[in-house]
């Protein structure tokens, strides 16, 4: 493209003579950046809920009875009791240092998932070998909740945890930007309230199921938070399996508002709260979560509690919590508890225990051996001929195995084979002649 004009001879129009007209860069999107929850009376490390049955995808943990619940530091593995069908539920919080995106990841073998708050940054689920996903969310510098739920299935199990950001290269997430709320932190008394830290919960020991005196061992417990396998609460004084116990004294609340109170019991579990029954599950099962409803409670007051058990037989586990404003599930600190004195109520010894299936009942159920390894063998009498059911539950409350006998009347005797049912505890259940008997198994290797 050529030119000419007053002063200039025929040439190529110069690359100096060209211009255009300048139009400004649009600006960035804007970006969303999530507010950091920021609670108070934080220590490093996270909560967690150990939980076991068989999934192929992440149940719905939150409706699901916990096995045990406790703190660790990070998100790992070393908190399973077994090698395949168990599952772990991790919350807490993560402390970003400043403004920005932040991508988060997790690498499990078999389902894994990561929330932000409710919003879920990583979709890791299913039952897969080890394989890393990853997603990214915008966050301003603080400590936002974080709940990382995990299941292993079968075969290999792995997890871990790790996020990028601002100035923060790829890494697993350090324990340091971990964070639970502290539920044993002492919160000052209102005018008139006491200054004195509780010391747990008077216990008495009975060598029986029904509480019936005389106790065996009295004592104070810190806290009611115990498994005890299959051993004994007291070496050579109280049974390893068919005792009983029963905790009193007072809790003080530490704050005011709705508290929810949770036992974790295998077998029987009954809680009072201020003299009100609350929570009443006073039979044969596996490690079983129960909660209250709200409880308005009021900071620095102290409450009547008492909580009764037994174990029957086979794993025995007693724990209680709670749970209240700004604080999740946790077990009640001994700070909270104050042993009963003399004056304190106690419950009596003739309340009327209540009527249980055990291994051998009314109705003359027997099932054997246990533990099992590849069959059970259940005996029982029947009254007439008819169809009796018999189901295995686990832990979870799913059923692995069910069976239907058509049968005569008089004793019967039915094979149950177990050698393809994962190890661990269950429930048997008995369905014959409009009756029913449950009791508790354990498969061994």
């Amino acid at each position: 493209m050529s030119y000419s004009g007053p002063g200039i001879g025929k040439q190529l129009i110069p690359a100096a003579s060209f211009f255009r007209v300048g139009v400004n860069a649009p600006p960035p999107p804007a970006s969303t950046l999530r507010d950091p929850e920021n609670p108070a009376n934080t220590v490093n490390g996270l909560d967690y809920g150990y939980y076991e049955g068989n999934w192929s995808v992440l149940p719905d943990f939150a409706a699901l009875s916990p096995v045990r619940l406790g703190t660790a530091g990070q998100a790992d593995l070393n908190l399973s009791h077994r090698e395949d069908g168990f599952g772990l539920r991790f919350t807490g919080y993560v402390n970003v240092p400043t403004d920005g995106q932040y991508t988060f990841y997790t690498s499990s073998d078999d389902g894994s998932k990561l929330y932000i708050g409710t919003t879920q940054v990583v979709d890791n689920d299913g039952s897969h070998p080890e394989q890393e996903r990853s997603g990214t969310i915008g966050l301003k510098a603080g400590k936002h909740a974080l709940t990382i739920p995990y299941y292993e299935g079968a075969g290999g199990q792995t997890l871990s945890v790790n996020y990028s950001g601002p100035g923060i290269g790829k890494q697993l997430i350090p324990a340091s930007a971990l964070y639970r709320v502290n539920t044993t932190t002492t919160t000052p008394p209102p005018p008139g309230g006491t200054t004195n830290a509780g010391t747990g919960l008077r216990g008495e020991y009975f060598n029986n199921k029904a509480l019936t005196a005389p106790s065996v061992l009295t004592r104070t417990d810190p806290t009611i938070d115990f498994d005890w396998g299959n051993g004994t609460p007291a070496n050579g004084t109280v049974n390893v399996d068919n005792f009983s116990v029963r905790w009193t004294g007072q809790v003080e609340a530490p704050v005011s508002g709705n508290y929810v109170f949770t036992t974790i019991a295998d077998d029987g579990a009954r809680l009072w709260v201020n003299n009100t029954l609350v929570i009443d599950n006073w039979n044969d099962h596996p490690p079983t979560t129960d909660n209250t409803q709200s409880i308005a409670l009021t900071a620095g007051q102290k409450y009547s509690i008492r909580l009764e058990y037994y174990e029957n037989a086979y794993g025995a586990v007693a724990r209680l919590g709670w749970s209240y404003p700004g604080v999740s599930t946790s077990i009640i600190p001994q700070t909270r508890l104050y042993p009963a004195t003399g004056g304190a109520r106690i419950a009596s010894a003739n309340e009327p225990p209540v009527a249980l299936f055990t291994q051998e009942t009314t109705n003359r159920v027997r099932v054997y051996p246990v533990p099992a390894q590849h069959e059970l063998t259940v005996q029982f009498s029947a009254s007439e001929a008819g169809e009796a059911t018999i189901q295995l539950t686990n832990l979870a409350g799913l059923s692995v195995l069910k069976q239907m006998h058509t049968h005569t009347s008089g004793e019967q005797s039915v094979t149950v084979p177990v050698r393809d049912v994962m190890r661990g505890y269950y429930l048997l259940t008995l369905i014959h002649n409009g009756q029913r008997s449950t009791t508790k198994v354990l498969l061994v290797e």
